[in-house]
């Protein structure tokens, strides 16, 4: 860009925003759901051990392994085009990229996730176990309610 104060180009000036839109876009998101990708398999590795110890949890870890390997390889599309096309992700100028914040960030997702696995797969109608509830009556008989 000119470096004269009165001089505004607004070309340059969309251009630059552009590139700094399409460097965040597929670069950081790219990254993000690499991330992503890790946390979701370090999550279906931990399913399949708790399933060989035959917990209720496996499932639904697994279900939510998958949503979240799903979701991240939606959000690298953008990366893999731009990887196709030029042959390396654009640049993010003089934002840096911390792996940490992104493996933080998609375990609370993955353990959110799970945790609506569990409320699904538990409490709903359409859920894999049923829930009795045991109605005590005044004359000793007892039935039994699915929930």
């Amino acid at each position: 860009m000119n470096s004269s104060p009165d001089d505004f180009n607004m070309q340059e000036t969309v251009q630059a925003v552009l590139d700094a839109l399409g460097g965040v876009f597929c670069h950081v998101c790219f990254d993000a759901s690499l991330y992503g990708i890790l946390v979701a398999a370090a999550v279906a590795l931990l399913s399949l051990v708790v399933k060989q110890k035959k917990q209720h949890m496996a499932k639904p870890m697994l279900l939510a392994a998958g949503k979240l390997a799903v979701v991240c390889a939606i959000f690298s599309i953008p990366g893999f085009i731009c990887l196709a096309i030029t042959g390396s992700l654009p640049s993010t100028g003089y934002f840096q990229v911390n792996g940490i914040g992104f493996i933080g960030f998609w375990s609370l997702v993955s353990v959110w996730q799970c945790g609506e696995q569990v409320n699904h797969q538990w409490f709903s109608d359409s859920g894999d176990r049923k829930i009795t509830r045991r109605v005590e009556t005044s004359n000793d008989q007892s039935t039994s309610k699915i929930l």
